[in-house]
């Protein structure tokens, strides 16, 4: 369970990083939205972003099950795992 948990965690880690890199490469190759190449690249951009969102959602919830089921299965212990597994996601987001 504690794997899959941890897998879990990577997999929306690893959607996280994907999607603020896509988003800083944009805005490296592009100050503004001005023409219709640029809008076009914008409208991938902003695409791709919502097909994350959705597999972070679809991955997000079962994760925070888990979380829960972790901390009340193996108590402090279990809720200091959940937080040190979850230190990324608040120091990144």
């Amino acid at each position: 369970m504690i794997y899959i948990y941890v897998m879990l965690q990577i997999a929306l880690i690893l959607l996280s990083v994907g999607g603020y890199f896509q988003i800083k490469k944009f805005l490296g190759q592009y100050s503004s939205v001005s023409d219709p190449v640029q809008l076009s690249a914008y409208k991938s951009l902003v695409r791709a972003n919502m097909y994350i969102s959705l597999v972070y959602l679809v991955l997000g919830i079962p994760t925070i099950l888990l979380s829960i089921y972790i901390g009340f299965v193996f108590g402090l212990i279990g809720i200091a795992f959940v937080v040190v597994v979850n230190l990324p996601h608040f120091l990144f987001g």
